[in-house]
């Protein structure tokens, strides 16, 4: 299904006593909506990308750590010439439901399975208590059933996991 079958959609049916102009007036509405957030999201886009560069230039140890979350990914795998990109094993940012997360870099930016350095696979599916347990941070919070993601109470928690994660 496209867009453009979406609003074909607002037509009044062939049986229908809609009024045509209110049928086209409530597609315009909705395909303005559309049109005007993907400008929304494109325009924060862009304005990511120095937010982003600044978290990279300042990384250290693999982490690049961001005091808010910003779409990383693309800024980090497109940086091919830049040796502090490719050091980065792991982002850190606020997230969005509380607490932090800890993000592990791809090694290829198409391959959502392979990472620069993964999380340990004991912890992968872990919530709560288990992931406490295993790691012995009291802040862990859970860890992503494919290992790419794990959260924690505070970014300190998220540090703490790294380093586990890194020896």
């Amino acid at each position: 299904m496209t867009i453009t079958d979406i609003i074909k959609d607002f037509n009044p049916t062939w049986n229908s006593d809609m009024d045509p102009y209110e049928c086209f007036m409530d597609a315009v509405a909705f395909a303005k909506d559309i049109l005007l957030n993907r400008i929304d999201s494109v325009i924060s886009s862009l304005d990511s990308r120095d937010f982003v560069m600044r978290a990279i230039d300042y990384s250290s140890n693999h982490i690049m750590l961001m005091n808010q979350f910003a779409p990383w990914e693309g800024i980090v795998y497109g940086q091919k010439n830049n040796p502090k990109a490719a050091d980065i094993w792991y982002a850190v940012y606020p997230a969005i439901r509380g607490g932090w997360n800890v993000q592990c870099a791809r090694t290829d930016s198409d391959d959502r399975n392979t990472f620069r350095h993964p999380l340990p696979k004991e912890w992968y599916g872990l919530r709560g208590e288990e992931l406490q347990n295993v790691t012995g941070v009291k802040g862990a919070q859970f860890c992503h059933v494919s290992g790419f993601l794990c959260g924690a109470d505070t970014q300190e928690d998220c540090l703490e996991l790294i380093r586990l994660a890194s020896k």
